[in-house]
């Protein structure tokens, strides 16, 4: 959750480094969902929303991507 927070401090920025940041984020998010049976209703809760938003970030930064960076996509 904190590489979800700290990449929106950039996301403004929409570079490489605010995207790599927010895709490891992502896929820890993910991970940790994966396996949510260990988890807390409120835990699974906070990184459902996480997930979402990090879904939601990474759809941005993709589609204001300039065409310089179209290789990241």
């Amino acid at each position: 959750l904190f590489q979800v927070d700290y990449s929106n401090t950039y996301k403004t920025a929409k570079t490489q480094s605010c995207i790599h940041l927010l895709s490891e984020a992502h896929l820890l998010v993910r991970a940790a969902l994966m396996d949510a049976n260990n988890l807390e209703p409120g835990e699974k809760a906070e990184l459902l929303e996480a997930f979402k938003e990090s879904c939601g970030h990474l759809g941005d930064c993709y589609s204001r991507l300039d065409t310089q960076y179209s290789h990241l996509a």
